[in-house]
């Protein structure tokens, strides 16, 4: 004698929940290496080092003397047929001027001639060529895939063509086809 089951078969509810299981467990799987791709490249910055150079170069100055100056006073009479006579005169002067003093039959000539001199002095020159630190951006090549992506695109497939053929496969069994 047979003997009656009393409940309900759970056989085919717990294929069903682990089919849901497997799929869940597939599908966050699938999302976990999604999310992983994502990633931001920041371009690399190189800072080249500052470097000085000192020039001294000597070389000769030409400096202008300043002007020279002459100064010159004089006194005059006259007698009593009228002609002029000079009493006295004073006459100051730099070192380099030279000048001529004439006086006759009442007329004065004051020649003053100078030599205008340029003297050259040594003199030191120092040029500092300084380098500024320079930031250089190396450029990262941003499309091209990294053996790391094509590795998740691959893998990705193969999830989605798994979870395709495990919907299928679910839909099949509850519509009773298989």
């Amino acid at each position: 004698m047979r003997r009656k089951k009393r409940g309900f078969d759970l056989a085919p509810q717990l294929i069903a929940s682990s089919a849901i299981l497997i799929v869940m467990l597939v599908a966050l799987v699938y999302l976990i290496f999604l999310m992983s791709s994502c990633g931001v490249r920041v371009p690399r910055v190189i800072e080249v080092p500052m470097q000085t150079e000192v020039t001294i170069r000597e070389r000769l100055i030409p400096v202008a003397l300043p002007a020279d100056s002459a100064w010159m006073v004089a006194w005059f009479e006259c007698d009593s047929s009228y002609n002029v006579l000079l009493k006295a005169y004073n006459e100051k002067k730099t070192r380099g001027i030279e000048s001529d003093f004439d006086f006759l039959s009442g007329r004065l000539n004051y020649t003053a001639k100078t030599n205008r001199d340029t003297v050259f002095v040594k003199g030191r020159d120092s040029i500092v060529y300084q380098d500024k630190p320079v930031r250089v951006e190396i450029p990262v090549e941003v499309n091209r895939l990294t053996s790391w992506q094509n590795f998740q695109i691959w893998l990705g497939r193969a999830m989605l063509g798994v979870f395709a053929i495990g919907i299928i496969v679910w839909l099949l069994r509850r519509k009773k086809y298989i």
